[in-house]
């Protein structure tokens, strides 16, 4: 962790969008995240970096997912 130092740093994934609770669904497999990839509807996906000794996190990237593709 760059603040501690000492705790290891997570990365996990929050996605956003109709349908799915007002806080987002925290993805823990990558079968769940094609799922919601799959869908029609627009949806958010927030990677976040995590460090559970101190509480530290930073939002790494922002992805789109479902939606129209071509």
């Amino acid at each position: 962790c760059p603040i501690c130092e000492l705790g290891e740093v997570y990365y996990v994934t929050y996605v956003f969008g109709p349908r799915l609770p007002a806080h987002g669904r925290c993805i823990s497999t990558k079968g769940e995240l094609q799922r919601l990839d799959d869908r029609k509807t627009q949806l958010s996906a927030y990677v976040i970096e995590v460090c559970p000794d101190c509480g530290w996190n930073h939002l790494v990237r922002i992805a789109s997912l479902g939606g129209n593709k071509f």
